[in-house]
């Protein structure tokens, strides 16, 4: 569907539709988007396979939480969802699953500045197993103080705990 492959770069976030491939994502260039999704989205196949897979696709998984599922956690990304009579604004963080009347429409994500940002994907290369999983870890000082952090984790489970970042 045309209308929901799409990429808008504002000055404060960045706005994906659900079919905008890999590939297109990373035309964009690392500077225009969080070092850590750049990283994400680099890390997931070759060239060929990232020019079919969309991002809806990487995140939309019933079985296991992919690649890109720990950045855009991590990164505070909220989605848009439609139904035939409603729209909600959902943060990434408690999607548990699309339900089947719903469809993603947009893949908001904060475009923050991060002091470290660190994407690490764990497992075999070019292969999605049950030894995969992919971790962020994100951080900001203030005056030579700790002042923001987030870490995040997915694989065969995902996880954000804000109280340990607090």
């Amino acid at each position: 569907i045309k209308e929901l492959n799409f990429i808008v770069k504002h000055e404060r976030k960045l706005d994906l539709g659900p079919a905008a491939t890999l590939s297109e994502i990373l035309s964009l260039g690392q500077q225009k988007m969080p070092a850590v999704l750049y990283d994400a989205v680099k890390s997931i196949g070759n060239s060929n396979i990232r020019n079919m897979a969309t991002i809806a696709g990487n995140i939309c998984s019933k079985t296991y939480r992919h690649t890109l599922f720990a950045p855009l956690l991590a990164l505070d990304t909220k989605l848009e969802i439609k139904s035939e009579t409603e729209t909600k604004y959902i943060p990434f963080s408690k999607i548990d699953s699309i339900g089947e009347k719903w469809i993603i429409t947009k893949i908001q994500i904060p475009l923050d500045e991060w002091e470290v940002a660190v994407f690490r994907r764990l497992g075999p290369k070019q292969a999605i197993t049950a030894n995969s999983a992919s971790f962020v870890f994100l951080a900001n000082s203030q005056k030579g103080q700790l002042a923001n952090l987030k870490i995040a984790f997915a694989g065969p489970v995902s996880f954000r705990s804000i109280e340990l970042e607090n």
